[in-house]
């Protein structure tokens, strides 16, 4: 999760989250201090993306189209 962080690849520590996955150690969670506030907004943005998605499978979108 950190290296998603350090790159700047916030979609893909969501994802990694809301898997379940963790933080090694406090270590490695320390990365998430020295986000500046751009970036932090960003990693809150694509948290509430990733659990909204969460609240709705994909199974109950099969047939619906994004252009409707």
């Amino acid at each position: 999760m950190r290296k998603a962080v350090e790159k700047n690849a916030f979609d893909v520590c969501c994802l990694l989250r809301s898997c379940n996955c963790q933080f090694k150690d406090m270590e490695e969670k320390s990365c998430l201090e020295d986000l500046d506030p751009l970036r932090h907004r960003e990693l809150r943005r694509q948290t509430t993306i990733f659990n909204e998605c969460k609240k709705f499978p994909l199974n109950r979108l099969t047939g619906i189209s994004i252009m409707d």
